[in-house]
């Protein structure tokens, strides 16, 4: 090397190599201040990127809370707005059959005056006495006294009938004679104390009648061709001497009327009469949702509450498969054990949809806010009674299904014993078409209790 620079600088001046000197001094310093500016300026440069990377990240990270915050608080509304629909339907029903179930009362306590007043009338015992008699003396209905007493006493008979709208108006005399109908069918001049009619609806009010005013439960009538009737008869008592029996027949269709009236309720939902036992429950009314009419067996965890004397609701899966809301309450009405049932599909009332619109509320909500379904739960069964897309999930119990051991089937269960809103991470998900799918919970609160 040493060698090479003096077969360099051989033949060189000594001005030269002055200048050579020189200009070497001054770049060594030159040449290493350039490389430490730049590692520096290179470590910078590195430090720059890594607080660019951060702040992405950072960025990143608040969009992801942001955007779980907005789920979040989209869960709460959802909670709420379930709650309150609940509240407001619980409420509506109570109400609903509060009212119906006054106006059945009242309706009943009414014919129980009615026929009250018809056996005190003096122009009702003056037509038991007379064709009692005339009974007696010919020995059946249709004779000329007998007829001579209907052109006297009918007008006034059917005009309380027709007043009052009764099927029938029947006067019995004590020993069982039915002396007078106005209807004019097979019971007339039948005995209701002894023969066929005995055991029929109109011969077990007569054996209470003639003590105090009774009713006797809907039963078929053969004289009225097998129809349901319901009969209520009052003594006619003169000078403490019971003289027979003043009877009204009432048909099915005045209290169908009551029961059946369904303004302000939805097109699944309707009310229903049950009379009998526990065990032997049947319809004392007709139904028109579903089909059903007086007198066929009516079974069910209802029935069996409200003729045990309970007041309250449940939900339940109907005979559609639907999810649905009963509430009952037992009818205070003399002589009879009925009870009132209303009945309808929770998703119904609990999620309004406006007459027209083909969407319901939160069809609107999941299509606002980009939500793959929403599913509304019972939490008590696990049974999921909505879903905007009627998918897999739609009718599909959670806590017996095939996917209670899903992430939703397990965050649903977590949500109701925690109470709180929880997000499962994500999982694949069989009704997914197994691909991966997170979800979110919100339990709906009444007070401390989960209603959905």
């Amino acid at each position: 090397m040493k060698k090479n620079i003096q077969t360099m600088t051989k033949g060189w001046g000594l001005r030269w190599k002055l200048m050579l000197l020189l200009l070497v001094v001054g770049l060594v310093p030159y040449l290493i201040g350039t490389i430490v500016e730049l590692r520096g300026a290179s470590a910078a440069l590195e430090q720059r990127s890594l607080a660019q990377l951060e702040a992405v990240r950072e960025l990143g990270r608040q969009t992801v809370l942001d955007y779980l915050k907005e789920r979040q608080n989209d869960m709460n509304i959802l909670a709420d707005l379930t709650q309150k629909l609940h509240s407001q339907t619980s409420s509506t029903l109570q109400g609903f059959e509060a009212a119906k179930k006054q106006a059945i009362e009242r309706f009943l306590n009414r014919r129980f005056a009615d026929v009250q007043v018809l056996a005190a009338d003096l122009g009702s015992v003056a037509a038991l006495q007379d064709f009692t008699a005339a009974f007696k003396e010919e020995g059946r209905t249709g004779g000329s006294l007998w007829r001579g007493y209907k052109e006297k006493y009918g007008p006034m008979l059917k005009n309380f009938m027709d007043v009052h709208t009764y099927y029938d108006v029947l006067l019995i005399s004590a020993d069982g004679d039915i002396v007078y109908t106005t209807q004019e069918e097979a019971d007339l001049g039948q005995n209701v104390a002894r023969g066929s009619l005995r055991d029929s609806p109109v011969g077990r009010m007569f054996a209470k009648a003639l003590k105090e005013t009774s009713l006797e439960d809907y039963a078929p009538y053969a004289p009225s061709n097998n129809q349901q009737a319901l009969f209520i008869g009052s003594p006619v008592v003169v000078d403490g001497r019971t003289l027979g029996v003043a009877v009204v027949q009432l048909s099915t269709k005045d209290i169908n009327d009551i029961v059946q009236e369904r303004e302000g309720l939805e097109s699944t939902f309707e009310s229903y009469m049950v009379s009998g036992t526990k065990e032997n429950p049947r319809l004392a009314s007709d139904r028109v949702v579903k089909s059903g009419r007086i007198g066929e067996p009516k079974p069910g965890r209802n029935s069996e509450m409200v003729l045990s004397g309970q007041q309250g609701a449940f939900y339940q899966i109907g005979i559609t498969g639907l999810f649905e809301l009963t509430t009952f309450t037992p009818l205070k009405v003399p002589g009879v054990n009925w009870g009132l049932i209303t009945t309808g599909t929770l998703a119904e009332a609990l999620v309004p949809q406006s007459k027209g619109d083909p969407d319901d509320l939160y069809t609107k909500y999941q299509k606002a806010y980009g939500h793959k379904d929403i599913y509304l739960i019972d939490p008590t069964t696990g049974l999921c009674f909505y879903s905007v897309n009627k998918g897999a999930e739609f009718g599909h119990n959670f806590f017996t299904g095939n996917l209670k051991d899903s992430s939703l089937g397990r965050l649903i269960r977590r949500s109701v014993e925690t109470k709180k809103i929880l997000m499962s991470d994500y999982e694949r998900y069989a009704p997914a078409n197994n691909e991966a799918a997170a979800f979110m919970t919100a339990p709906a609160m009444i007070g401390n209790e989960v209603v959905a």
